[in-house]
């Protein structure tokens, strides 16, 4: 066997492991949840509720990481990111039409019943992203205060389009 052979079928072995895992991984938390919700499995709602609130290329990612490394912390990504859709970005969670409303139309309830909700005790905090701009619904209203200008910021943006767009002109 080549090696190129050996590389594209250690290449469908990986993934395919990888999608097993992400159905396993889906699977067991909706267990979990259905055995939390009937009382069939004991859990809590006493841990740390917190909210990242930032703006884009602040280093988010990697504290949300860090985070999720700890096996009793769970933070999601960006919820309120698209007003089509739910940014959980973490595997195993549903992005179905009857939460995707509830998100749209009831934010709050939402939050209680699917992030916020009952965890298994060994979870001790609780917490998702937030931007700024992420308040997209017409009839919320938001303050937000920010500086006008940070070199950090505009480098750091500066950097990032170059990284993803080389070849495109930026200012």
């Amino acid at each position: 066997m080549t090696l190129k052979q050996q590389f594209k079928k250690n290449k469908i072995i990986h993934s395919t492991y990888r999608e097993f895992k992400k159905l396993k991984t889906s699977a067991e938390i909706e267990i979990t949840n259905f055995a939390l919700d009937a009382k069939l499995k004991s859990g809590h709602t006493n841990y740390t509720k917190y909210i990242i609130l930032s703006r884009g290329r602040s280093g988010t990612n990697f504290l949300r990481g860090m985070l999720n490394s700890n096996y009793q912390s769970i933070c999601f990504g960006e919820i309120f990111r698209d007003y089509g859709s739910i940014g959980w970005d973490l595997q195993g969670y549903r992005k179905g039409a009857k939460r995707l409303n509830l998100i749209q139309n009831e934010p709050e309830q939402f939050l209680e019943k699917y992030v916020f909700r009952k965890y298994p005790e060994t979870i001790k905090s609780i917490g998702f992203k937030l931007f700024y701009y992420h308040a997209q619904n017409p009839e919320w209203k938001s303050i937000c205060s920010k500086r006008k200008i940070c070199m950090l910021y505009i480098l750091s943006v500066k950097i990032c389009l170059l990284l993803i767009c080389p070849r495109v002109e930026h200012i």
